[in-house]
């Protein structure tokens, strides 16, 4: 058994943290907060957003070693951007970003690396907004089915475990 201090871990990693909206306290210690963007964004209408991760970094390609048996994230946050089209300037671009127009591999790339950090029967949260895509869709690219998950409305959320009883089938 390896000796390590895991108090001084925090446990839970949100990759796409955003301005930190759905959080009750937008600081909490036990989060590491990462974003691939960085600053105060003008959101049209005199708004605007503020994205300061503790880590800058891409989803797709996260720093962070590999999750095992005792090591790893306890969850992962992954909330990434839904839209498809968005003005510019829009209050939605800066709150959310926009899709890649290679989502479908950004997104499957994103699952894999959120899973691979992630401890062993560790738990990740996925939110999505179905405005403009379903999320049938978007659960296919993960390689764990997810366990639960609301599946009425507009913003959807669904919870999966690392478990290899979860494993999809390759």
């Amino acid at each position: 058994m390896i000796d390590i201090d895991y108090s001084s871990l925090r446990p839970v990693l949100d990759v796409c943290c955003g301005g930190r909206l759905f959080y009750y306290e937008r600081n909490t210690p036990v989060v590491t907060f990462q974003d691939i963007r960085r600053g105060t964004f003008e959101a049209g209408e005199g708004r605007t957003i503020t994205v300061d991760p503790d880590v800058a970094g891409d989803f797709t390609n996260l720093s962070y070693e590999d999750g095992g048996e005792h090591k790893g994230f306890a969850l992962v946050v992954f909330d990434p951007p839904h839209l498809k089209r968005a003005g510019p300037h829009s209050f939605m671009r800066a709150k959310y970003g926009v899709l890649d127009k290679d989502w479908k591999k950004e997104w499957g790339q994103g699952f894999r690396e959120c899973f691979r950090v992630l401890r062993n029967d560790g738990v990740l949260v996925f939110k999505w907004s179905t405005s403009d895509i379903p999320m049938e869709e978007v659960l296919k690219l993960s390689p764990y089915r997810p366990l639960l998950g609301d599946q009425r409305g507009h913003t959807r959320w669904a919870i999966f475990i690392k478990h290899g009883g979860m494993r999809r089938k390759e």
